[in-house]
């Protein structure tokens, strides 16, 4: 399912620059949209923009360098409730693991305050196989929302200690 994805000027602009479309792609604006967000920028309306139904992706994640800009889209995807398959290492094709982790990654982001928006996908990769032991861990089979935060906030605190 598409997803409206809300974007700031200077976020849309570095992610044009790094994805460098040559065709249309799901973030495109005409000429007249770009003239009126640069004008509500200035009257200061806002400075952000919707792409409607516009969804994040692979294909634009792949081509993204920066960590703030991949974690940002991604946040953008997540709608509140859906808690989908997020643990790598469980399934036995690797494209499964990679949208797993672009779950996890999705549920951090926008559930979670305070996650640090330049996290690599190394880091989450260790977050999200500690974040699952954990919860193997916990012999429960029903974790709430809440729960999950806090597991999640102890298992990044653990792995930040071990790599310092």
């Amino acid at each position: 399912m598409s997803r409206n994805i809300w974007l700031t000027f200077e976020e849309w602009t570095a992610i044009k620059e790094q994805v460098n479309p040559e065709e249309w792609w799901c973030y495109e604006l005409s000429a007249q949209e770009l003239k009126e967000w640069k004008s509500s920028i200035k009257r200061g309306y806002g400075d952000q923009w919707c792409f409607k139904r516009a969804g994040v992706p692979t294909k634009v994640l792949n081509k993204l360098t920066t960590p703030y800009l991949y974690n940002r889209l991604l946040q953008e995807n997540y709608r509140g409730g859906e808690m989908q398959d997020m643990f790598i290492g469980t399934h036995c094709f690797e494209s499964f693991d990679e949208q797993s982790l672009n779950n996890f990654i999705s549920w951090a982001t926008a559930s979670v305050d305070g996650v640090d928006m330049n996290t690599t996908k190394e880091q989450w990769i260790a977050y999200n196989k500690a974040l699952r032991i954990a919860v193997e861990n916990s012999n429960k089979r029903v974790i709430f929302a809440r729960e999950m935060e806090n597991l999640f906030r102890s298992v990044t605190v653990g792995e930040l200690v071990q790599s310092a």
